[in-house]
This record gives structure tokens, C-alpha cells and sequence, in this order.
């Protein structure tokens, strides 16, 4: 009997411990289950997602095709942007990042993003390469401020910014935002060697007007500056500053030269060039006290505005009039005299031709000076199915989504010489706010005028 009370205790006992070790093995499996199952969560809130949107600084909308590349350590993801510019990467790791962009005609551009540990939308301006003693500056930020580039040309002593974008050489020029919610703009300075001070000013207007503190300085406030060698210089405002106004740089024969002044006291001079944002109308208002108006009468048949009087090639022209027919006298006036940079600058950004080519062009002209007359006796207006398929066209010849373009028109061409008379048509674009050329037919080699 007591060999079996034995047996039966030991049976016990053994049953007991199985029972228990089959709990201890059940609860490690649970967890560790659980713990899989919370490193699963840090896992996913541990990797974002970034999208970047690559556009044309100089207002040519979203660049297809650009190379985007997230690099760390030595591994690269890379993309190309689709039509509409953008390019995404999903689900990856926090850790600190580099974004380099670029594209065919444009300079390079680059992302630092230390520890990575939310979702990123970047908006990437990038500037066009340039050829010549030319500059570009370009002001940047990353929020949602609205932010403007101003500029004193020392030359003609004139103030450049939004409310008067192009100065009355036309040697500074700028690409605004106009009220868009791009995070960028960019300033265009002609021939930046001469010996001419422009010096260049951010604001932010509203709190310029109001003479109350900004915080644009927050937002990474960037300016640089691009030459034929590149981006030669770039400066990020200070996060401690509150100014309203901020100016970095000034720029003298071709050079960069420090500023670094904040000014937040805008009550004693004419601050008006920092805080206006109204579109200048003084062009207009000369051209209507010294000269009389052109009229023009519609044609009812074809919707062709036939100009009754056009004023001659001396008369003041402005890309941004609401007449279209102007870009086309300044591009002549510049073609005829010499100016290959106000004439490479005419055309539309995706439809202007070879440097070179043009400058060679302009001068096996040059004997045609005195003798060309040249006029636009009339014009159509695109309408909307026309500007789509204008588009369309835009997009399969030239692999460019022109989305931009919100006017178009054809303008009807007449050329004399002393032993030749010539018709012809142009396409003119309207992005904005600016008169571009999309296509200037044959000029020389139109089509002879009807005897009839």
C-alpha cells in the first residue's frame, strides 16, 4: 500500500509540474507574442513618409522627369518626378537624410533632414542654369508665410517687387509668388557685373505695414544667390530675429557682399516698396497721358481683334500690359539692336532656343535695323478648348506640362524691308501675369503678302 500511496503521490507531483511548465511555457509565448506585437508598433511609428514637389523657379510649373535621390549612409532610393513634379517614398526609417534634385537646364538642389521622425512635404524651386553674366537670387522658406522679394536697383534708383516687377531698363525682374501658395521666389538681375548696386530685402508685408514683429525668420528663410559658376553664396536668416524686413546682401560688379540687417522699425521712411502688393499701373497711366489709346474692334466672325492704330517700336512696351501684341515689339527691338539677352528672354521658358543659335541669328540681321518695319495689325485670343489643346500640344512636343498658361494668342504679323513685304503669325503665352513667346513662326521667311 504504501509503494502505491508513493507511486500516486509521485504521479502527482510529475502531473503538477508538466501542468506548471506547460503555463510557463504557454505565458512566455504569450509574451513574447506581445512583445513582437509592440515592437511591430514602434516599427511602424518609427518610418514616414517624404514627398517632394520639384518646380521651376523661373514660374515654368512642375518639372517632369527631374532625378530625385534620398541618400544615407552610402544607399540611394531614387525617383523621377512624375508630370506633375512630385516624387514620394513610403514607409521609411527615421534617421537623418540627404535629398538631392536635379534636372536637365536647371542647377542642383539639396535636402538635409536631420532624424527624420514625422511625414514631410518639401516644395524644391529649382533655379535655371545660366550662360552668361546674368544672376538669379532666390528666396526660400519652408511654412506657410507669405514671404516677398524686393530689390533696390541702384542703376535707374528704382525699388523691384511685386508691385513693380520689372524695373524701367528691364535689367531686374522678378518671378513672384503672386498670392500662390509656393513656398519660393526668384529674382532675375541682367548683366550682374556692371558696376551697380542692387541690394536685396525680404518681407514680410503685413507685418511691414503693420511695424509688428514676424516670424518668417522661423520658417528657414533662405536666400541665394546663382551665377554661371552656380550657387555661389547662400545665407539662412536668424531664428533669434523677429524683423519684418530682413537684408542679407547687396550684389556690385558681379560680387556678393554681406549685409545682415533686420529692420523691425518701419515708421520712419518710405517703406512702401516693403509693404505694397498692389500691381504698379504707372506705365499705363504715362503711356495714357502721352499718347492716345490704340482701339481695336472685334471681328464678329472669328473673334479677331483688328488693332486700328499700333503705336511704333519707340513707344514704352511691358511684358505685363494686358496687350500681347507687346512682347513681340520688344523681342524685335531687341533682335534688330543686338540685345540677345532681352531677346533669348522673350520666349517662354520651355520654347526658347538655342543661346547661340539666336545670337548668331541676331546678327547676320543686323543690316536689317534701319530698314525692317514690323507691326501686329491683329490678334485671336485663345479660348479655353484652344489654351488645352495648346497644352496638349505643349506636353507631346516638348515633353513640359504647361498647366501655367491661363492666356494664349496668335497674333497676326506684318514685316516690309526695301525690297520685300511679309505676313507671318506668332503664338504668344500668358503666364503670370507675363506676355511670353511660344512660337514666332518664320519671321523672315513668311508668307508673301496677298495682292489682293
Amino acid at each position: 500500500m504504501g509503494d502505491i500511496r508513493m507511486n500516486k503521490i509521485t504521479f502527482n507531483l510529475e502531473t503538477k509540474m508538466k501542468k506548471v511548465l506547460l503555463m510557463l511555457i504557454f505565458a512566455s509565448v504569450i509574451v513574447t507574442g506581445c512583445g513582437s506585437k509592440e515592437e511591430e508598433r514602434t516599427r511602424v511609428k518609427s518610418h514616414y513618409n517624404v514627398s517632394v514637389k520639384v518646380l521651376g523657379a523661373n514660374e515654368t510649373g512642375p518639372i517632369r522627369g527631374a532625378q530625385v535621390r534620398l541618400k544615407y549612409d552610402d544607399i540611394v532610393d531614387g525617383k523621377f518626378s512624375s508630370d506633375y513634379g512630385t516624387a514620394d517614398f513610403e514607409n521609411i526609417k527615421s534617421r537623418d537624410y540627404v535629398i538631392e534634385i536635379s534636372a536637365d537646364g536647371y542647377n542642383e538642389s539639396q535636402i538635409k533632414i536631420d532624424e527624420l521622425n514625422e511625414d514631410k512635404e518639401y516644395v524644391i524651386a529649382l533655379v535655371p542654369e545660366i550662360t552668361n553674366d546674368d544672376a538669379m537670387v532666390l528666396v526660400s522658406w519652408n511654412g506657410d508665410q507669405d514671404v516677398d522679394l524686393c530689390a533696390f536697383n541702384s542703376k535707374v534708383n528704382e525699388y523691384v517687387n511685386i508691385g513693380q516687377p520689372v524695373d524701367s531698363e528691364q535689367n531686374v525682374f522678378l518671378y513672384a509668388d503672386h498670392g500662390s501658395s509656393e513656398p519660393f521666389e526668384l529674382l532675375y538681375i541682367h548683366n550682374a557685373s556692371d558696376e551697380a548696386t542692387r541690394t536685396i530685402y525680404v518681407t514680410e508685408a503685413e507685418k511691414a505695414k503693420e511695424g509688428s514683429p514676424s516670424r518668417m525668420e522661423d520658417d528657414g528663410v533662405t536666400v541665394s544667390v546663382y551665377t554661371n559658376k552656380g550657387l555661389i553664396y547662400s545665407t539662412t536668416a536668424s531664428q533669434s530675429e523677429t524683423a519684418p524686413i530682413w537684408c542679407p546682401i547687396y550684389i556690385y560688379a558681379g560680387n556678393v557682399y554681406e549685409q545682415q540687417e533686420y529692420i523691425s522699425d518701419t515708421t520712419g521712411d518710405d517703406f512702401s516698396w516693403a509693404t505694397s502688393k498692389e500691381m504698379s499701373t504707372a506705365l499705363a497711366e504715362e503711356d495714357t497721358e502721352s499718347e492716345e489709346e490704340p482701339t481695336a474692334s472685334p471681328s464678329v466672325d472669328n473673334g479677331i481683334v483688328t488693332i486700328d492704330k499700333t503705336n511704333g517700336p519707340g513707344e514704352e512696351r511691358d511684358v505685363y500690359s494686358d496687350r500681347p501684341e507687346d512682347v513681340m515689339y520688344i523681342f524685335f527691338h531687341a533682335f534688330l539692336y543686338g540685345d540677345v539677352d532681352t531677346a533669348y528672354n522673350c520666349f517662354a521658358p520651355f520654347s526658347r532656343p538655342d543661346y547661340e543659335e539666336l545670337s548668331d541669328g541676331i546678327e547676320s540681321y543686323s543690316d536689317l535695323k534701319d530698314t525692317l518695319e514690323y507691326e501686329t495689325k491683329a490678334y485671336h485670343m485663345y479660348n479655353d478648348d484652344e489654351i488645352n489643346d495648346l497644352i496638349t500640344t505643349i506636353v507631346t512636343e516638348r515633353g513640359y506640362v504647361a498647366n501655367e498658361i491661363k492666356e494664349a494668342a496668335v497674333l497676326y504679323t506684318h514685316y516690309k524691308t526695301d525690297s520685300n513685304e511679309l505676313d507671318d503669325e506668332m503664338i504668344v503665352v500668358r503666364i503670370s501675369g507675363r506676355w511670353y513667346i511660344y512660337d514666332y513662326g518664320n519671321v523672315f521667311g513668311g508668307r508673301p503678302v496677298d495682292e489682293n
